[in-house]
Protein backbone atom coordinates (compact mmCIF):
# COMPACT_ATOMS: atom_id res chain seq x y z
CA UNK A 1 0.00 0.00 0.00
CA UNK A 2 1.60 3.23 -1.32
CA UNK A 3 -0.58 5.86 0.85
CA UNK A 4 1.28 6.98 3.77
CA UNK A 5 0.87 9.28 6.67
CA UNK A 6 1.98 12.68 4.93
CA UNK A 7 -0.37 12.04 1.74
CA UNK A 8 -3.41 10.88 4.26
CA UNK A 9 -2.45 14.37 5.54
CA UNK A 10 -2.61 16.07 2.73
CA UNK A 11 -6.34 14.32 1.92
CA UNK A 12 -7.66 16.33 5.06
CA UNK A 13 -8.41 14.08 7.96
CA UNK A 14 -5.61 15.39 10.07
CA UNK A 15 -5.55 19.10 9.44
CA UNK A 16 -7.57 20.62 12.18
CA UNK A 17 -11.22 22.02 11.02
CA UNK A 18 -12.76 25.00 11.29
CA UNK A 19 -13.86 25.53 14.64
CA UNK A 20 -13.09 28.50 16.00
CA UNK A 21 -11.00 28.14 18.23
CA UNK A 22 -7.33 29.59 18.29
CA UNK A 23 -4.92 27.23 19.91
CA UNK A 24 -1.96 27.89 22.42
CA UNK A 25 1.91 26.87 21.70
CA UNK A 26 1.53 23.45 23.67
CA UNK A 27 -1.19 22.86 21.04
CA UNK A 28 -4.08 23.40 23.82
CA UNK A 29 -7.61 24.71 22.80
CA UNK A 30 -8.63 28.06 23.68
CA UNK A 31 -11.67 30.11 23.01
CA UNK A 32 -12.19 33.65 21.76
CA UNK A 33 -11.84 35.36 25.40
CA UNK A 34 -8.76 33.21 25.75
CA UNK A 35 -9.64 31.04 28.05
CA UNK A 36 -8.96 27.31 28.37
CA UNK A 37 -12.02 24.77 27.70
CA UNK A 38 -12.78 21.42 27.41
CA UNK A 39 -16.46 21.91 27.54
CA UNK A 40 -18.26 20.47 24.48
CA UNK A 41 -21.67 19.51 23.74
CA UNK A 42 -23.67 17.61 26.50
CA UNK A 43 -26.14 16.15 23.92
CA UNK A 44 -22.43 14.47 22.05
CA UNK A 45 -21.52 13.05 25.26
CA UNK A 46 -25.11 11.93 26.04
CA UNK A 47 -25.21 9.87 22.25
CA UNK A 48 -21.72 8.59 23.75
CA UNK A 49 -22.98 7.19 26.57
CA UNK A 50 -25.65 5.40 24.79
CA UNK A 51 -23.37 4.23 21.74
CA UNK A 52 -21.08 2.62 24.51
CA UNK A 53 -21.94 -0.64 26.18
CA UNK A 54 -22.93 0.38 29.66
CA UNK A 55 -22.24 -1.79 33.21
CA UNK A 56 -24.71 -1.57 35.81
CA UNK A 57 -21.94 -0.91 38.03
CA UNK A 58 -19.68 2.21 38.63
CA UNK A 59 -16.59 0.27 39.62
CA UNK A 60 -13.94 0.72 37.47
CA UNK A 61 -12.81 -2.56 35.11
CA UNK A 62 -9.21 -3.26 34.83
CA UNK A 63 -7.70 -2.35 31.00
CA UNK A 64 -7.06 -5.46 29.20
CA UNK A 65 -4.83 -3.58 27.15
CA UNK A 66 -0.86 -3.18 27.97
CA UNK A 67 2.26 -1.95 26.79
CA UNK A 68 3.03 -6.00 25.53
CA UNK A 69 -0.11 -6.08 23.84
CA UNK A 70 0.44 -8.12 20.49
CA UNK A 71 -0.36 -6.51 17.09
CA UNK A 72 -0.91 -10.33 15.14
CA UNK A 73 -3.51 -10.53 17.88
CA UNK A 74 -5.87 -7.71 16.93
CA UNK A 75 -5.03 -9.15 13.08
CA UNK A 76 -6.20 -12.78 14.55
CA UNK A 77 -9.72 -10.75 15.74
CA UNK A 78 -9.79 -9.50 12.32
CA UNK A 79 -9.26 -12.35 10.25
CA UNK A 80 -11.18 -14.76 12.39
CA UNK A 81 -14.47 -12.44 11.66
CA UNK A 82 -13.96 -13.35 7.95
CA UNK A 83 -15.92 -15.79 5.90
CA UNK A 84 -16.04 -18.98 5.19
CA UNK A 85 -14.88 -18.82 1.22
CA UNK A 86 -11.20 -19.78 2.83
CA UNK A 87 -11.83 -22.28 5.47
CA UNK A 88 -8.88 -24.94 5.58
CA UNK A 89 -10.80 -27.70 7.09
CA UNK A 90 -11.76 -30.85 5.69
CA UNK A 91 -16.33 -30.85 5.74
CA UNK A 92 -16.03 -33.57 8.17
CA UNK A 93 -17.24 -33.23 11.80
CA UNK A 94 -13.90 -32.08 13.16
CA UNK A 95 -14.25 -28.13 15.12
CA UNK A 96 -12.51 -25.52 13.31
CA UNK A 97 -9.82 -23.91 14.38
CA UNK A 98 -10.10 -20.77 16.54
CA UNK A 99 -6.87 -18.92 17.43
CA UNK A 100 -6.16 -18.29 20.64
CA UNK A 101 -5.32 -14.47 21.51
CA UNK A 102 -5.23 -12.16 24.54
CA UNK A 103 -8.34 -10.57 22.64
CA UNK A 104 -8.39 -6.74 23.70
CA UNK A 105 -11.83 -5.48 24.29
CA UNK A 106 -13.46 -2.35 24.56
CA UNK A 107 -14.64 -2.29 28.60
CA UNK A 108 -18.11 -1.90 29.38
CA UNK A 109 -18.21 0.87 31.60
CA UNK A 110 -19.87 4.16 32.45
CA UNK A 111 -17.67 7.08 31.16
CA UNK A 112 -17.22 9.80 33.91
CA UNK A 113 -18.71 12.71 32.95
CA UNK A 114 -15.26 14.78 32.66
CA UNK A 115 -17.23 17.72 30.67
CA UNK A 116 -19.84 18.74 32.69
CA UNK A 117 -21.33 21.81 32.13
CA UNK A 118 -19.82 24.63 35.08
CA UNK A 119 -23.19 24.77 36.56
CA UNK A 120 -23.49 21.52 37.48
CA UNK A 121 -22.87 21.37 41.36
CA UNK A 122 -22.03 17.51 40.90
CA UNK A 123 -18.85 18.22 38.93
CA UNK A 124 -15.46 18.47 40.20
CA UNK A 125 -12.45 20.31 39.01
CA UNK A 126 -9.04 19.40 40.22
CA UNK A 127 -5.22 19.46 38.38
CA UNK A 128 -4.44 17.02 41.03
CA UNK A 129 -3.37 14.07 39.07
CA UNK A 130 -3.55 11.81 42.02
CA UNK A 131 -7.05 13.28 42.93
CA UNK A 132 -8.48 13.30 39.40
CA UNK A 133 -7.65 9.23 38.91
CA UNK A 134 -9.26 8.36 41.98
CA UNK A 135 -12.43 10.01 40.82
CA UNK A 136 -12.50 8.14 37.75
CA UNK A 137 -11.74 5.26 39.27
CA UNK A 138 -14.47 5.12 41.31
CA UNK A 139 -16.96 6.45 38.46
CA UNK A 140 -17.38 9.33 39.79
CA UNK A 141 -18.18 12.83 37.68
CA UNK A 142 -14.78 15.07 37.38
CA UNK A 143 -13.81 17.70 34.90
CA UNK A 144 -10.43 17.85 33.39
CA UNK A 145 -9.99 21.26 32.23
CA UNK A 146 -7.61 21.98 34.84
CA UNK A 147 -4.84 20.03 33.03
CA UNK A 148 -3.84 22.56 30.47
CA UNK A 149 -0.59 22.36 29.31
CA UNK A 150 0.40 19.66 26.90
CA UNK A 151 2.51 18.21 29.69
CA UNK A 152 -0.28 17.76 32.45
CA UNK A 153 -2.29 16.06 29.85
CA UNK A 154 0.71 13.53 29.43
CA UNK A 155 1.03 12.90 32.82
CA UNK A 156 -2.54 12.27 33.42
CA UNK A 157 -3.04 9.87 30.87
CA UNK A 158 0.84 7.77 32.07
CA UNK A 159 -0.45 7.63 35.22
CA UNK A 160 -4.01 6.18 33.93
CA UNK A 161 -2.05 3.67 32.06
CA UNK A 162 0.48 2.70 34.97
CA UNK A 163 -2.87 1.61 37.10
CA UNK A 164 -4.07 -0.39 34.02
CA UNK A 165 -7.34 0.98 34.24
CA UNK A 166 -9.54 0.77 30.98
CA UNK A 167 -12.18 2.95 32.45
CA UNK A 168 -9.51 5.74 33.13
CA UNK A 169 -7.72 5.53 29.69
CA UNK A 170 -10.61 5.83 27.50
CA UNK A 171 -11.94 8.53 29.37
CA UNK A 172 -8.58 10.76 29.26
CA UNK A 173 -8.05 9.62 26.02
CA UNK A 174 -11.41 11.00 24.45
CA UNK A 175 -10.57 14.24 26.38
CA UNK A 176 -7.22 14.75 24.76
CA UNK A 177 -9.14 13.81 21.78
CA UNK A 178 -11.22 16.94 22.44
CA UNK A 179 -8.87 19.18 23.47
CA UNK A 180 -5.65 18.68 21.64
CA UNK A 181 -4.55 19.69 18.09
CA UNK A 182 -4.90 16.80 15.87
CA UNK A 183 -1.16 16.39 15.44
CA UNK A 184 -0.59 16.65 19.39
CA UNK A 185 -2.83 13.84 19.50
CA UNK A 186 -1.26 11.27 16.95
CA UNK A 187 2.08 12.28 18.62
CA UNK A 188 0.37 11.02 21.91
CA UNK A 189 -1.12 7.95 20.11
CA UNK A 190 2.28 6.61 18.60
CA UNK A 191 3.71 7.01 22.38
CA UNK A 192 1.42 5.41 24.05
CA UNK A 193 0.73 2.08 22.81
CA UNK A 194 -2.23 1.09 25.03
CA UNK A 195 -4.36 4.62 24.70
CA UNK A 196 -3.63 3.83 20.65
CA UNK A 197 -5.23 0.48 20.98
CA UNK A 198 -7.95 1.95 23.50
CA UNK A 199 -9.00 4.35 20.47
CA UNK A 200 -8.93 2.17 17.87
CA UNK A 201 -11.61 -0.61 19.60
CA UNK A 202 -13.43 3.04 20.68
CA UNK A 203 -13.68 4.01 16.38
CA UNK A 204 -14.63 0.08 15.92
CA UNK A 205 -17.30 -0.27 18.15
CA UNK A 206 -18.70 2.99 16.66
CA UNK A 207 -18.10 1.62 13.24
CA UNK A 208 -16.13 5.07 11.98
CA UNK A 209 -13.99 2.78 9.20
CA UNK A 210 -12.62 6.18 7.50
CA UNK A 211 -10.87 7.60 10.85
CA UNK A 212 -9.81 3.84 11.80
CA UNK A 213 -8.10 3.55 8.24
CA UNK A 214 -6.07 6.54 8.76
CA UNK A 215 -5.43 5.73 12.29
CA UNK A 216 -3.73 2.36 11.47
CA UNK A 217 -2.01 3.53 8.41
CA UNK A 218 -0.41 6.45 10.98
CA UNK A 219 0.42 3.74 13.78
CA UNK A 220 1.96 1.67 10.63
CA UNK A 221 -0.47 -1.68 10.58
CA UNK A 222 -0.82 -1.31 7.17
CA UNK A 223 -1.84 -4.87 7.28
CA UNK A 224 -4.60 -4.29 9.77
CA UNK A 225 -6.20 -1.51 7.36
CA UNK A 226 -5.76 -4.10 4.38
CA UNK A 227 -8.29 -6.59 6.23
CA UNK A 228 -10.45 -3.41 7.39
CA UNK A 229 -10.75 -2.63 3.83
CA UNK A 230 -11.17 -5.77 2.59
CA UNK A 231 -13.82 -6.52 5.25
CA UNK A 232 -15.54 -3.63 4.09
CA UNK A 233 -15.80 -4.97 0.33
CA UNK A 234 -16.99 -8.21 1.30
CA UNK A 235 -20.30 -6.45 2.57
CA UNK A 236 -21.47 -5.98 -0.97
CA UNK A 237 -24.45 -7.97 -1.93
CA UNK A 238 -23.97 -7.96 -5.79
CA UNK A 239 -21.20 -10.23 -6.51
CA UNK A 240 -20.08 -8.29 -9.96
CA UNK A 241 -19.78 -5.63 -7.91
CA UNK A 242 -17.70 -7.15 -5.52
CA UNK A 243 -15.55 -8.87 -7.86
CA UNK A 244 -14.84 -5.40 -9.50
CA UNK A 245 -13.81 -3.64 -5.96
CA UNK A 246 -11.79 -7.21 -5.32
CA UNK A 247 -10.04 -6.35 -8.63
CA UNK A 248 -9.19 -2.49 -8.08
CA UNK A 249 -8.43 -3.34 -4.18
CA UNK A 250 -5.19 -6.09 -5.63
CA UNK A 251 -4.31 -3.64 -8.07
CA UNK A 252 -4.02 -0.99 -5.98
CA UNK A 253 -3.52 -1.95 -2.53
CA UNK A 254 -2.23 -5.48 -2.73
CA UNK A 255 0.78 -5.52 -5.31
CA UNK A 256 3.37 -4.16 -2.35
CA UNK A 257 1.92 -6.66 0.83
CA UNK A 258 2.88 -10.23 1.56
CA UNK A 259 1.91 -12.94 -0.46
CA UNK A 260 0.10 -14.23 1.64
CA UNK A 261 -2.64 -11.79 1.66
CA UNK A 262 -2.44 -10.99 -1.89
CA UNK A 263 -2.70 -14.91 -2.71
CA UNK A 264 -5.86 -15.28 -0.61
CA UNK A 265 -7.72 -12.14 -2.39
CA UNK A 266 -6.75 -14.23 -5.62
CA UNK A 267 -8.30 -17.02 -4.57
CA UNK A 268 -11.26 -15.25 -3.70
CA UNK A 269 -11.35 -13.55 -7.53
CA UNK A 270 -11.06 -17.19 -8.57
CA UNK A 271 -14.19 -18.62 -6.58
CA UNK A 272 -16.08 -16.08 -8.00
CA UNK A 273 -15.43 -16.90 -10.99
CA UNK A 274 -16.14 -20.75 -10.34
CA UNK A 275 -19.40 -19.74 -9.00
CA UNK A 276 -20.07 -17.73 -12.38
CA UNK A 277 -19.40 -20.60 -14.64
CA UNK A 278 -21.20 -23.28 -12.26
CA UNK A 279 -24.19 -20.83 -12.83
CA UNK A 280 -24.20 -20.94 -16.12
CA UNK A 281 -23.94 -24.51 -16.78
CA UNK A 282 -26.63 -25.69 -14.40
CA UNK A 283 -28.55 -22.36 -12.16
CA UNK A 284 -30.66 -24.62 -10.45
CA UNK A 285 -28.30 -27.46 -9.28
CA UNK A 286 -25.69 -24.95 -7.94
CA UNK A 287 -29.12 -22.86 -6.16
CA UNK A 288 -29.67 -26.61 -4.51
CA UNK A 289 -26.01 -26.72 -2.97
CA UNK A 290 -26.73 -23.79 -0.93
CA UNK A 291 -24.88 -21.26 -3.21
CA UNK A 292 -21.02 -22.86 -2.33
CA UNK A 293 -20.13 -19.83 -0.23
CA UNK A 294 -16.63 -21.86 0.85
CA UNK A 295 -13.77 -23.07 -0.79
CA UNK A 296 -14.21 -26.63 0.94
CA UNK A 297 -18.33 -26.65 0.28
CA UNK A 298 -17.71 -25.77 -3.72
CA UNK A 299 -14.86 -28.22 -4.07
CA UNK A 300 -17.36 -30.51 -3.05
CA UNK A 301 -20.46 -29.74 -5.52
CA UNK A 302 -17.09 -29.93 -8.34
CA UNK A 303 -16.26 -33.26 -6.92
CA UNK A 304 -19.91 -34.53 -6.95
CA UNK A 305 -20.83 -33.18 -10.45
CA UNK A 306 -17.98 -32.67 -12.47
CA UNK A 307 -14.90 -34.78 -11.25
CA UNK A 308 -13.94 -36.82 -14.41
CA UNK A 309 -13.95 -33.22 -16.33
CA UNK A 310 -10.22 -32.06 -17.90
CA UNK A 311 -8.02 -30.56 -15.34
CA UNK A 312 -8.29 -27.46 -17.95
CA UNK A 313 -12.09 -27.17 -17.65
CA UNK A 314 -12.66 -23.89 -14.64
CA UNK A 315 -14.98 -26.42 -12.67
CA UNK A 316 -12.53 -29.19 -12.73
CA UNK A 317 -11.82 -30.19 -8.81
CA UNK A 318 -7.87 -30.96 -9.32
CA UNK A 319 -7.56 -27.35 -10.62
CA UNK A 320 -9.68 -25.85 -8.30
CA UNK A 321 -7.25 -28.19 -5.49
CA UNK A 322 -4.31 -26.44 -7.11
CA UNK A 323 -5.19 -22.82 -7.82
CA UNK A 324 -6.37 -22.64 -3.89
CA UNK A 325 -3.46 -24.85 -2.84
CA UNK A 326 -5.52 -27.28 -0.76
CA UNK A 327 -3.39 -30.21 0.69
CA UNK A 328 -3.76 -33.78 0.04
CA UNK A 329 -5.58 -34.45 2.95
CA UNK A 330 -8.46 -32.15 2.06
CA UNK A 331 -8.99 -32.47 -1.29
CA UNK A 332 -8.78 -36.17 -0.33
CA UNK A 333 -12.43 -36.06 2.23
CA UNK A 334 -14.28 -33.80 0.11
CA UNK A 335 -13.85 -35.92 -3.22
CA UNK A 336 -14.66 -39.10 -0.76
CA UNK A 337 -18.04 -37.50 0.80
CA UNK A 338 -18.96 -36.56 -2.81
CA UNK A 339 -17.86 -39.62 -4.72
CA UNK A 340 -19.49 -42.08 -2.22
CA UNK A 341 -22.73 -40.06 -2.48
CA UNK A 342 -22.64 -40.72 -6.44
CA UNK A 343 -21.30 -44.38 -5.80
CA UNK A 344 -18.47 -43.82 -7.41
CA UNK A 345 -16.12 -46.60 -6.21
CA UNK A 346 -13.29 -47.19 -8.62
CA UNK A 347 -12.73 -43.08 -8.75
CA UNK A 348 -12.45 -43.62 -5.02
CA UNK A 349 -9.59 -46.51 -4.54
CA UNK A 350 -7.77 -44.71 -7.53
CA UNK A 351 -7.71 -41.38 -5.56
CA UNK A 352 -7.14 -42.33 -2.27
CA UNK A 353 -4.52 -45.61 -2.38
CA UNK A 354 -1.01 -44.78 -3.14
CA UNK A 355 1.71 -47.30 -3.85
CA UNK A 356 4.34 -46.71 -1.75
CA UNK A 357 7.92 -48.54 -2.95
CA UNK A 358 10.36 -49.90 0.04
CA UNK A 359 11.64 -53.42 0.65
CA UNK A 360 8.10 -54.36 -0.33
CA UNK A 361 5.53 -52.67 -3.24
CA UNK A 362 3.04 -51.70 -0.30
CA UNK A 363 -0.38 -49.65 -0.21
CA UNK A 364 -1.13 -46.87 1.82
CA UNK A 365 -4.35 -44.50 1.97
CA UNK A 366 -3.80 -40.79 2.04
CA UNK A 367 -6.76 -41.02 4.72
CA UNK A 368 -6.73 -42.49 8.22
CA UNK A 369 -8.52 -46.18 6.68
CA UNK A 370 -10.39 -47.00 9.73
CA UNK A 371 -12.36 -43.50 8.81
CA UNK A 372 -12.70 -44.23 5.30
CA UNK A 373 -14.28 -47.63 6.09
CA UNK A 374 -16.64 -46.12 8.26
CA UNK A 375 -17.73 -43.19 5.51
CA UNK A 376 -17.79 -46.35 2.93
CA UNK A 377 -20.20 -48.64 4.84
CA UNK A 378 -22.86 -46.07 5.85
CA UNK A 379 -22.69 -45.22 1.65
CA UNK A 380 -23.20 -49.12 1.28
CA UNK A 381 -19.90 -49.43 -0.51
CA UNK A 382 -19.21 -53.18 -1.51
CA UNK A 383 -17.32 -55.16 0.85
CA UNK A 384 -14.64 -55.61 -1.29
CA UNK A 385 -13.59 -52.23 -1.71
CA UNK A 386 -14.34 -51.62 2.56
CA UNK A 387 -12.42 -54.81 3.14
CA UNK A 388 -9.30 -52.79 1.28
CA UNK A 389 -9.33 -50.29 3.34
CA UNK A 390 -10.07 -52.29 6.46
CA UNK A 391 -6.39 -54.34 5.74
CA UNK A 392 -4.51 -51.15 5.59
CA UNK A 393 -5.18 -50.84 9.18
CA UNK A 394 -1.84 -50.69 10.87
CA UNK A 395 -2.44 -51.29 15.19
CA UNK A 396 -3.74 -54.82 14.49
CA UNK A 397 -5.97 -54.72 17.54
CA UNK A 398 -7.44 -51.97 16.12
CA UNK A 399 -7.59 -54.01 12.39
CA UNK A 400 -9.57 -57.19 14.02
CA UNK A 401 -12.02 -55.39 15.58
CA UNK A 402 -13.00 -52.86 12.81
CA UNK A 403 -13.14 -55.71 10.37
CA UNK A 404 -15.37 -57.89 12.99
CA UNK A 405 -17.81 -54.55 13.11
CA UNK A 406 -17.91 -53.85 9.51
CA UNK A 407 -18.33 -58.03 8.76
CA UNK A 408 -15.51 -57.77 6.63
CA UNK A 409 -15.14 -61.48 6.65
CA UNK A 410 -11.71 -62.35 4.44
CA UNK A 411 -9.67 -59.78 6.70
CA UNK A 412 -11.14 -61.35 9.58
CA UNK A 413 -9.97 -64.86 8.14
CA UNK A 414 -6.47 -63.66 7.38
CA UNK A 415 -5.57 -61.97 10.65
CA UNK A 416 -6.08 -65.86 12.22
CA UNK A 417 -4.14 -66.72 9.58
CA UNK A 418 -1.43 -64.69 9.94
CA UNK A 419 -1.12 -66.00 13.40
CA UNK A 420 -1.54 -69.68 11.84
CA UNK A 421 -4.57 -70.44 14.71
CA UNK A 422 -6.94 -73.33 13.11
CA UNK A 423 -9.17 -72.91 15.99
CA UNK A 424 -10.07 -69.02 16.16
CA UNK A 425 -10.56 -69.66 12.02
CA UNK A 426 -12.41 -72.45 12.44
CA UNK A 427 -14.78 -71.02 15.02
CA UNK A 428 -15.38 -67.98 13.01
CA UNK A 429 -16.37 -70.31 9.51
CA UNK A 430 -19.26 -71.58 11.64
CA UNK A 431 -20.43 -68.30 11.92
CA UNK A 432 -20.79 -67.83 8.51
CA UNK A 433 -23.28 -68.69 6.07
CA UNK A 434 -22.71 -72.22 4.79
CA UNK A 435 -21.44 -72.71 1.32
CA UNK A 436 -21.07 -68.93 0.90
CA UNK A 437 -17.94 -67.21 -0.72
CA UNK A 438 -16.22 -66.31 2.77
CA UNK A 439 -17.32 -69.97 3.91
CA UNK A 440 -15.34 -71.32 1.02
CA UNK A 441 -12.31 -68.83 1.50
CA UNK A 442 -11.84 -70.21 5.24
CA UNK A 443 -11.82 -73.89 4.03
CA UNK A 444 -9.69 -72.74 1.80
CA UNK A 445 -7.43 -71.10 3.77
CA UNK A 446 -7.20 -73.80 6.63
CA UNK A 447 -6.23 -76.19 3.99
CA UNK A 448 -3.05 -74.02 3.50
CA UNK A 449 -1.83 -73.53 7.09
CA UNK A 450 0.44 -76.10 7.97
Amino acid sequence: MDTNCTELNQLGYWDNKQTGMSFNDDGTEFDKDGLNTSLVDINIIANMKKELHQSGDNSSICSETSETSSLSDDRAADLSELPDFLTPSPPSAEPKYEPQRAEFKLPTFKIPNIFSTPDDSRSFASSNIKITIQRLLLGQEVRLEGFRSFTDKKSLLTKAIEINDGNAIMAIVLFLQQTLLPTLFQMILLEYKPAANHYIWYLRTRSETAKLLDLLCMLGRLEDGLILRYKRILKSTNQERMKTQLKHFYSTECSNTDDDFGKLVTSHLYLIDTHTELRLKNQELFLKVGNCSSVMKTLTHLSEHYYDQDSSSLTSPMKFRITHNLTETQYGWACLLSLTKVKKWPQIQSLLIKKRWGSLLQEKSILPPEAVSEVLKEGSAPIDLISIFVSLIENGENKLNTAIRLKCHRVVIDIFAAKKDKSKILTYKSKLEEKSKDAVYAENVLKNIK
